[in-house]
């Protein structure tokens, strides 16, 4: 999985707790391993919002909404709008919408794009839910 880099302040008296974790007791690696499991627990402890967002977003057929990647080919798309859909998307995570999806069939089979995260599609389509 592709990671991205996040700057992090932190007192010098929590910078030096981590620190005696790590150089101190070896209980980490190094200060980003012990930051990346701090934030792996939490995101672990908070995993029922995540269900509960999926839950809310799954209200009817036009919704499509997950946790970590969705990819939607033309093909998706044009199947909705064929059927009179327009779906309503939400994700947590990554959306890639292919480059073969242009403006026109997105405003005809998309209603709405709500993403947490890294949405991948052409510029104009991406300009289209902006």
């Amino acid at each position: 999985m592709k990671s991205e880099k996040l700057t992090v302040n932190f007192t010098e008296t929590e910078v030096a707790q981590i620190d005696y974790l790590t150089a101190g007791m070896g209980l980490y690696s190094g200060r980003s391993d012990f930051v990346r499991f701090a934030v792996q627990l939490e995101l672990r402890r908070h995993e029922s919002d995540f269900q509960q967002f999926l839950a809310n977003g799954a209200r009817g057929a036009e919704y499509r909404a997950a946790t970590g990647s969705l990819t939607f080919s033309r093909g998706d798309l044009e199947e909705w709008r064929d059927a009179g859909q327009r779906a309503k998307i939400f994700v947590i995570g990554t959306l890639e919408l292919r480059d073969d999806i242009d403006a026109k069939l997105a405003a005809q089979a998309i209603a709405s794009v709500e993403v947490y995260g890294a949405f991948k599609a052409r510029d104009e389509v991406k300009a289209l839910f902006e």
